[in-house]
This record gives structure tokens, sequence and C-alpha cells, in this order.
């Protein structure tokens, strides 16, 4: 099934990284047609890292905007997000994470981030601020926020009815971003950043960090010193846009990715399904630094991958 290994790979960074008195508790939204095998696999991480460390449940999104507009690599489930206040009722707050991350950290800081009772996210800023898509919507905004990683606020959505209005939204619109349009349009006066270390993008280079910094408009820049962190040291790793460590070799930071894989039970499997090597991906991961690079807070790399 599509991005169940990815899931994989990203839950297996998650529990690697986990702090000793942290559990995580995982939801996992998929289509009606998501086959057994998968949820099998998914759920084997429960016994492998053990239940006292992450339990996994399944919600199931049934046929939930299949008729939402769609793109290369954004598919229909990209909209379940949106329903997480109303399938989640007795969860106020939540961390939400797309499928093509890593993490090197415990989570636990994210997660005590403040969230005030009018503030429903906080994300990264994206790209580009795409203004004259709001404008469109008679939104006058100068952020504008990636929903690839979330700190999402689900009591203050349900308790504005907010859910209901971005679905309207997705319902009776053409978005030319999708889902993220719809968060960005109803909730313009109500979203945050994050600090850009739990939601890094994986840029190429310190300098094209900085040039997306110096391309966001005053009041949304991060300082020197939290690019600097966020680029030595960032927690959580996106690898935004179409191309994939998986699926597109010479991916910027694809040996961390290929790292994690390489510790997974399903990690033959993504040699198959991508048409890899084992010796390419060895050749890859030899690129993370002695020290360690991203993953210097911790022994992994004393290890062998």
């Amino acid at each position: 099934m599509a991005y169940c290994l990815q899931a994989i790979v990203f839950l297996s960074s998650l529990l690697e990284n986990i702090g000793p008195n942290t559990r995580y508790e995982v939801y996992i939204m998929i289509p009606d047609l998501f086959d057994d095998k998968s949820k099998i696999r998914i759920k084997a991480l429960m016994e492998k890292y053990g239940k006292e460390k992450i339990e996994i449940q399944y919600i199931n999104m049934k046929n939930s905007f299949k008729t939402a507009v769609t793109g290369d690599h954004i598919s229909t489930t990209a909209y379940y997000r949106l329903l997480l206040p109303s399938m989640l009722p007795n969860i106020d707050k939540i961390i939400y994470s797309d499928c093509d991350v890593i993490n090197f950290e415990d989570l636990t800081n994210l997660y005590n981030l403040q969230l005030k009772d009018n503030i429903y996210f906080r994300g990264l800023p994206d790209y580009n601020v795409h203004e004259d898509e709001l404008r469109g919507f008679g939104v006058y905004s100068n952020f504008y926020m990636n929903s690839g990683i979330l700190l999402m606020n689900l009591k203050s959505l349900r308790k504005y009815g907010i859910e209901r209005k971005i679905i309207d939204l997705c319902d009776n619109y053409y978005l030319e971003h999708h889902d993220q349009t719809a968060i960005n349009v109803i909730c313009s006066k109500n979203i945050e950043t994050l600090p850009i270390k739990y939601a890094m993008f994986n840029f190429e280079s310190y300098g094209k960090l900085v040039e997306y910094n110096n391309g966001q408009k005053w009041g949304y820049r991060y300082s020197q010193k939290d690019l600097k962190e966020a680029f030595n040291r960032p927690v959580m790793l996106h690898f935004a846009g179409f191309d994939k460590p998986w699926n597109h070799k010479k991916v910027h930071f694809e040996e961390y990715w290929w790292f994690y894989a390489k510790k997974t039970d399903v990690y033959e499997d993504l040699l198959v399904t991508n048409e890899y090597l084992e010796e390419e991906v060895d050749l890859i991961i030899k690129k993370i630094p002695e020290n360690g690079g991203f993953l210097r807070n911790n022994i992994l790399i004393n290890n062998n991958p």
C-alpha cells in the first residue's frame, strides 16, 4: 500500500530516538482499502520496540474526500488531517506528521509547546508566501504555512467549528495547494510558526536555508541562531516536494533516511520496490560524517546500521 513502508521508516526513527519517560500514542488515518498485511507490518513496531513505548491505532477514513483535488504527489489521504478534531473527540492536542519525514530526537518538547486558545495550528512557513492564492479568497496574510508537520489544537478547532469551515472550502472550490490552502485561508489569523528545527525541509545547503528565510516577510523570519541550530541539529527533517529519498536518487540528506530504513524489518522490500541495490544504499549511508552529523545527539552511529 502507498506509503506503508515509508510510515514504518518514520515511526522507526521516532522510536529509535524516544526518551526514557516517553510513550507515543500514534493514530494512522487509512483509506477503506488499506490492506491487512500493511496494518500488521506497521503494528509489528509495537512488538519490536515495546507496547510500553508505543501504541498504534488505525482510523478508517473510508471514502472521505474521494472527489478532492489531487496532484503529482498529493493524494486524497492528504486531506485526512482536516478531520482529526472530530475523529479524536477526547484529545485536545496532537502532533501531525506526513510520512516523508525522519526524526532525530524525542518529541516531548515539541508536544509541550504552547498553543493559545485562538491558535489552531503551528507549522513551518512554506518556501514562498502564496499571496496571490490567498488574495483570491480575500485573505491578506503574509504567512502561508506548510501542513506537513503541525502542532494542532484539536480542542479549539472543535470549539470554534473550524473543521466544518475548512471542509466546506475544500468541497466548493478548486484549491491549488489542496488541504494546505484550505487551512491557510480559513485560519489565516489563527496560525503561528513552529521553531524551525521541528519541521526542517531538506535544504541543499545552509545558504539555501538562508535564502528561504530571507524570502519570508518580516515578522516570520527566523533568527540566525535558530537557522544554524535547525540546519546542524534538526529534530524532524521533512523531505518536502516530489523528490523523495526512495524514488529519486541524490536527494539531499537521503543518507539519513536510508540509515533508518536499513534498521527496519521492511528494508529488503524498500530495496526491491524502489530498485535500489544494497551496495548503493551502503554507499549512500557512508555519506554520514564520522561525528554522526544529524545523529550526533545519540549513539546510533556507533552501531552497524
